[in-house]
């Protein structure tokens, strides 16, 4: 057990180790069709306006909606007997992501740019089927007072994965071919499978909402599904609002990752110092604000905690002014983005935690696949926007 001095209440260890592993499993493949890809599009000699054009290959994280009212009521044959409905889901699209991920490490990107292309693109739909999936089960089995551990620990778990995936994979592929590099990263996917094998059942729907995968009825059950979870979504005004608040909290947190490069070069500062002060500083703070996030909504509960992390976050993303206004400083650029990342992942871990309690058993998928859809929108046209007006 957790010690109840740090979280108010004990909480089991093992759920906190579990859901970090189920963290670390969504955080693994995202960076191989991002900056893993693009750095080996561009050794490939491919020119940077198709390697832009890759970032289509990342729809379905978009897209998560289209494949939500599936994991709610398609019961698979025999795994959703034996494991449940979210287990068996996530252990079919997880076997899918380390034939996808080794799929990827094999097609080269000089002979046959369309099949990396596609073999990108099923890494990213089994990714997305995947946190669908986990993410649906950490909502349905988590208890209300664990809230705030889970979140801290699902958060700190996905950066661990960014970075096996991301400085892991580069680290790798300067000593090892592509293959061998994709091929470590399958096996680790194999992280995740084992946590779900070993995770307690979540509660399964009943027979009026489950169907079977030979129902010839596919299209107006994917409707009335979709349809069904909405209503229920919306029944409450006040998530109107929140999406609001949600489209409008990502774009000083856009801005940053999109535009975070172009204005530290332009500040005079190298490469070497916005790795070691940029990326390093940034991902330890960032990993210590998840932490920070989960003790904040445990002692003081979800509004004050969304009301803290925005106004901390706010703030944080002002003081890149106060950088722009100072000029080229080291130790002031350590600190300014140490400080923006701890509230970036104080915001992440009481985002988690808060959509969770919109979500609602038996359309927990649906209900997590619109909000995040919504704040993958958000993203997509802030960045956008940014751009133009930085230019």
């Amino acid at each position: 057990m957790i010690n109840k001095n740090w979280w108010g209440k004990k909480v089991p260890s093992g759920m906190l180790v579990r859901f970090f592993l189920f963290g670390f499993a969504s955080g693994l493949p995202f960076l191989l069709t991002l900056t893993t890809l693009s750095t080996r599009l561009t050794e490939a000699g491919v020119s940077c306006r198709t390697i832009g054009l890759f970032v289509l290959v990342t729809c379905p994280y978009s897209l998560k909606f289209l494949m939500s009212p599936w994991m709610d009521t398609v019961c698979l044959p025999y795994l959703g007997r034996k494991l449940g409905q979210r287990r068996s889901w996530a252990l079919v699209s997880q076997s899918s992501l380390i034939v996808s991920i080794i799929t990827l490490g094999y097609t080269d990107p000089q002979q046959n740019l369309w099949a990396v292309a596609w073999a990108a693109f099923w890494v990213c739909l089994s990714a997305s089927t995947q946190d669908l999936c986990l993410e649906a089960y950490r909502i349905e089995t988590t208890p209300p007072e664990s809230r705030g551990a889970v979140a801290s620990a699902l958060s700190v778990g996905f950066r661990c994965g960014l970075v096996v995936s991301g400085a892991g994979s580069l680290s790798l592929a300067s000593c090892f071919s592509w293959p061998v590099v994709h091929g470590f990263m399958a096996s680790s996917v194999g992280i995740g499978m084992l946590a779900v094998l070993l995770s307690p059942p979540g509660p399964q729907p009943n027979n009026s909402q489950s169907i079977h995968v030979s129902d010839k009825k596919s299209l107006r059950v994917f409707f009335t599904i979709w349809v069904e979870g909405m209503k229920s979504f919306f029944r409450a005004p006040s998530r109107i609002l929140f999406l609001g608040i949600l489209f409008f909290y990502k774009l000083p947190e856009t801005a940053l990752n999109v535009l975070n490069m172009p204005f530290l070069l332009e500040m005079g500062y190298t490469k070497v110092e916005i790795a070691t002060r940029v990326q390093f500083f940034g991902i330890l703070f960032m990993i210590v604000g998840s932490i920070g996030g989960g003790l904040l909504l445990t002692r003081f509960g979800l509004t004050k905690g969304l009301v803290t992390v925005f106004s901390l976050h706010f703030f944080a993303s002002m003081a890149l002014c106060v950088q722009s206004l100072l000029g080229r400083n080291l130790t002031l650029l350590t600190g300014v983005m140490s400080f923006e990342n701890f509230t970036m992942g104080m915001t992440t871990a009481v985002l988690t935690a808060y959509i969770g309690v919109l979500c609602a058993f038996p359309f927990t998928a649906t209900h997590y696949a619109f909000v995040a859809s919504c704040a993958s929108l958000s993203r997509v046209l802030w960045s956008v926007v940014g751009g133009q007006v930085a230019d």
